[in-house]
């Protein structure tokens, strides 16, 4: 899952928004659409502590309003983001 955000006039902040897309239009269910982002993504860069919600693991957490499993337009409904344990919004 990837935006190409170094091409012009693709921003960094759509990948939310690239993700239901995506996952509408491929009919990805959407566990698999979020593993993309996160877990498939980090094994594939070879960050093996990375990706999933584990102990000893790093990973951040965004917390969203509604369930992005039934809807990944709720990834655009942001309520909290933590990294590295720490909340920053």
């Amino acid at each position: 899952m990837s935006t190409d955000c170094g091409i012009p006039n693709t921003p960094h902040d759509i990948l939310p928004e690239s993700m239901a897309y995506w996952g509408a239009l491929t009919e990805t269910p959407a566990v698999d659409v979020l593993a993309s982002a996160t877990s498939v993504s980090a094994e594939a860069l070879g960050l093996d502590d990375r990706g999933v919600l584990a102990e000893g693991k790093r990973a951040d957490v965004l917390v969203v309003e509604g369930n992005p499993l039934a809807d990944l337009e709720s990834l655009q409904e942001v309520r909290h983001v933590f990294r590295s344990g720490e909340q920053v919004l």
